[in-house]
């Protein structure tokens, strides 16, 4: 069964987490250091929701890409914790 999971994707036996951001020429891609797809789709939708907070409050443009890269290890710690 295959189900498709906006913004995984798979690369040489890992996943990762590729989103274009709005009104911007940037994209964040993540290594979800895993090559498991069901912690890949956790943590991938972890980080979406994260992101989308971000953006849903407008405070996109004023946090540099660096910042918003860091989203991905506390994704990354927050689905260790809930297994």
């Amino acid at each position: 069964m295959d189900v498709e999971v906006k913004h995984l994707v798979l690369r040489k036996a890992t996943y990762y987490f590729r989103r274009r951001l709005p009104e911007n020429t940037d994209e964040v891609v993540f290594p979800l250091k895993t090559a498991d797809l069901k912690t890949a789709t956790a943590r991938c939708i972890l980080i979406n929701d994260k992101l989308q907070q971000i953006m849903d409050k407008g405070a996109l443009k004023m946090i540099p890409l660096d910042e918003i890269r860091k989203i991905n290890c506390v994704a990354q710690s927050s689905h260790r914790n809930t297994n």
